[in-house]
């Protein structure tokens, strides 16, 4: 027996195999992804794809989707959700979708008295047989409420993230800021890509002069730096996407997550004084839906790279290359994360950092920080010189120079990335 679907004027049958038809037409969808790609016609915000994905399981999963006749459906519910629906839509699934397995029959769906014709600009209510009230859909037209407005698509605004660790390994003047030296470089070449720019910060073993001078550099390029106790303070960061930017309701999304650390395989140094990594343990504090489902328009990619020492090496002497690869927090991170890992397999080297003016021999920007104390630092308040390099140096003394590209479930052919 065929169950009915009521939207505005037209009844759609959904069969036992959950095929959604039409009165006249079949009405099949060539995929959930094609689905999507008509989606952001209509909206920019990932919320809405998720929901989008989750209205398409409930009405046809499992069907033979091959062939679009008729987009009727699929334009009203995504101009329903691109216009502020989405909480009430998606409450309204789970509704009907925990008691009746995503069958909707033409008792669950009725016709909200005073509404228009047409199946946008009217309203419905949604409810499970079994389950709560049926909620309302208020017509896209009228005036919302308060509450209602809260609903409204939020614009999503991408990320640059820094997470510059503690040098508490070398004590050289040279040393002692590199990692905060590439911080600020980064934060000045590519910070302008980004609608955020952000950086995390661990102090042990850097005096107060230096925090303040590192700070005052990232705020010059348009960033906010921010201490870092442990890394669930960044973690939770990352996990609060709703904010508020410039007066503005926005959803933030992280775009690029950067690490400057050092490292051994399986972890990345956050403070190795204090025994603080990044491991496989502190990557699932991270939700995946903390990064962006698309790139903005002004920088193509998404992900996450680590300029800490054999990101991408299990360390594992009996193991082939490859299966290092695999094996790495690296790997692991990609897999937790939904998205691109670039990382070294050997050690990462630093030592262009301060590489300008014939290693500052003409460079008069630079400057030492708490000179003549046992923690004195060079600075140069425009960031690093040169950029970080890939060195042939690895644990089992067999893995191959050059940062590498981490894809979610990859398991084989890694490949080497040009980076800056």
């Amino acid at each position: 027996m065929n169950e009915r679907i009521r939207i505005g004027t037209r009844v759609y049958r959904i069969g036992k195999r959950r095929t959604l038809q039409t009165a006249e037409n079949e009405l099949r969808f060539q995929s959930f992804l094609s689905a999507l790609q008509f989606l952001k016609r209509f909206s920019h915000d990932a919320r809405n794809m998720a929901v989008f994905r989750r209205v398409l399981a409930s009405c046809c999963f499992g069907a033979d989707m091959t062939r679009v006749r008729d987009r009727h459906l699929l334009d009203r519910l995504a101009t329903a959700l691109s216009k502020g629906l989405v909480a009430v839509v998606e409450d309204s699934l789970r509704a009907f979708s925990s008691s009746r397995g995503g069958a909707v029959s033409d008792s669950d769906i009725s016709r909200a008295p005073g509404g228009a014709e047409d199946g946008v600009a009217a309203s419905y209510s949604l409810a499970s047989r079994d389950g709560p009230a049926p909620i309302a859909l208020k017509a896209s037209g009228d005036e919302a409420s308060p509450d209602e407005k809260t609903e409204k698509e939020k614009p999503v605004k991408f990320e640059f993230l820094i997470v510059t660790t503690a040098e508490d390994y070398y004590q050289s003047a040279g040393n002692k800021m590199m990692f905060m030296a590439q911080t600020v470089r980064y934060a000045k070449d590519f910070g302008h890509l980004f609608d955020i720019v952000t950086v995390f910060y661990f102090d042990a073993s850097h005096s107060s002069n230096q925090v303040e001078a590192f700070r005052k550099s990232v705020e010059k390029y348009g960033g906010n730096a921010k201490r870092a106790g442990e890394w669930s303070d960044i973690a939770n960061h990352m996990n609060n996407t709703d904010i508020v930017l410039n007066g503005e309701e926005c959803v933030k999304k992280v775009q690029v997550l950067i690490f400057f650390a050092h490292g051994t395989p399986g972890q990345i140094w956050l403070e190795n004084t204090n025994r603080k990594y990044f491991r496989e343990t502190e990557a699932k504090e991270v939700n995946k839906d903390a990064f962006a489902d698309e790139p903005s328009g002004r920088y193509s990619k998404i992900h996450m790279t680590s300029w800490a020492c054999q990101t991408g090496n299990a360390g594992n002497p009996v193991w082939s290359v490859e299966e290092n690869m695999a094996n790495s927090l690296a790997q692991k991170t990609a897999d937790l994360f939904g998205i691109n890992v670039y990382a070294s397999a050997t050690k990462t080297d630093y030592s262009q950092t301060w590489s300008g003016g014939l290693y500052g021999l003409f460079d008069m920007g630079r400057e030492t920080i708490d000179e003549g104390t046992d923690h004195e630092a060079v600075w140069e308040d425009n960031g690093a010189d040169g950029k970080i390099q890939s060195s042939d140096v690895s644990a089992q003394g067999t893995m191959e120079s050059g940062m590498y590209v981490f894809s979610p479930g990859q398991k084989t052919d890694y490949q080497k990335i040009e980076l800056q």
